[in-house]
């Protein structure tokens, strides 16, 4: 059995293709959003989740949680000391997810350029690059 915090996710998809790498059949358990899945993790209700680093990474360094692969090519920087999903025997599983910052149509024009100046000046920070 494995979580993913939805039908139709990110997540549920790698967990579907990390079945078709490894040969495993397991149920598929969506949740309603990461949290839950990732208390019912830890809480012993279930035994996998695949859930984003941003979200697993807080949990890892509070000692409730190891994560056992990266779903990427290389090694993540938030979590250098894991493994990715080739360098654990599963050469070519590469599942890497892009996030949109999406607002509702009809955004006053002000409105829009100030979250673009903000984002703008996100991306530019050492610490987001």
């Amino acid at each position: 059995m494995y979580g993913s915090f939805g039908n139709g996710t990110a997540a549920n998809f790698v967990g579907a293709m990390f079945m078709e790498a490894t040969g495993l059949s397991m149920p598929h358990v969506a949740y309603k959003g990461s949290a839950a899945q990732m208390t019912d993790l830890i809480g012993g209700q279930i035994p996998i989740i695949f859930d984003t680093v941003v979200a697993a990474t807080p949990q890892v360094k509070a000692g409730n949680l190891r994560v056992l692969a990266v779903t990427t090519p290389r090694r993540s920087d938030l979590l250098p000391d894991v493994p990715t999903m080739a360098e654990s025997g599963h050469a070519g599983f590469d599942f890497s997810s892009w996030i949109a910052v999406v607002a509702p149509r009809g955004l006053p024009a002000d409105v829009r350029k100030t979250l673009e100046g903000a984002l703008a000046a996100v991306m530019a920070r050492p610490e987001t690059i």
